[in-house]
């Protein structure tokens, strides 16, 4: 809808399409195999990856409006421009999911990993195959319109710059207020419909200790240790 064209829309998904292949095969070496958690990878890369192309193809574009038919002079004024603020925000997104690698869970910690790396293989793709494709004939050359009203946003970000960043602050504080009011819930079968006939059964099989579908794992420092745990687990009413 922004660029008003499919064909512009797929020929940003390109990058991803071949980044998502390499990505592959990345996990493969790093880590040798995927599991129910690492496998969330490529929808975490596609969902953040995207932002990349946008970027990148909405500066284009806007290059393109100012000297149009000038198709290589765009494109390498939108990777000046743009790309240095792509860059930033592929190095603070892989460090905040490298912190998740220093996770005691280990498929977490392995989806952190994988996702900072893949963060900047979907970034090299797309900084390097976006470009040939504006260069052919995959891109139009006639660039879409502004969407309404987007043209009147930096005007208003510079006429108030403080009273911006005081509500921004404002928000923050009121987020960190807020923070210890909210309730963290596990048990995931609250999430699900409970009109639908295989949540009616889960909720029953749940209250059964033998058949739960709940489950929970202990470690034990020897064997000694595991009986005592194993003893003590028995006695309890929930334990099947």
């Amino acid at each position: 809808f922004a660029f008003r064209s499919p064909r512009q829309s797929v020929v940003t998904l390109v990058p991803l399409g071949v980044s998502m292949g390499i990505a592959l095969g990345v996990a493969y070496l790093v880590i040798g195999h995927l599991n129910a958690v690492t496998s969330g990878l490529f929808a975490v890369l596609l969902g953040l990856g995207i932002d990349f192309a946008v970027h990148l193809t909405a500066r284009y574009h806007e290059e393109l409006r100012s000297n149009p038919g000038a198709r290589a002079a765009a494109m390498r004024a939108a990777l000046i421009y743009a790309g240095p603020g792509i860059l930033t925000g592929a190095i603070t997104t892989s460090l905040a999911f490298l912190t998740v690698a220093s996770a005691r869970f280990t498929a977490y910690a392995e989806l952190g990993l994988l996702t900072s790396i893949g963060l900047f293989v979907v970034l090299g793709c797309t900084l390097m195959l976006l470009p040939v494709l504006a260069n052919g004939k995959w891109i139009t050359e006639a660039s879409p319109p502004r969407l309404v009203g987007v043209a009147m946003l930096p005007a208003v970000v510079r006429r108030a710059p403080r009273f911006i960043v005081m509500v921004a602050v404002l928000g923050a504080v009121a987020g960190a207020a807020s923070l210890p009011m909210a309730r963290f819930n596990a048990r995931y079968l609250d999430f699900m419909p409970e009109e639908e006939e295989s949540a009616r059964a889960l909720d029953l099989l749940e209250r059964d200790g033998g058949l739960s579908p709940v489950i929970a794992f202990l470690s034990a420092a020897n064997i000694e240790d595991a009986r005592s745990k194993a003893k003590a687990l028995r006695a309890l009413a929930p334990i099947g």
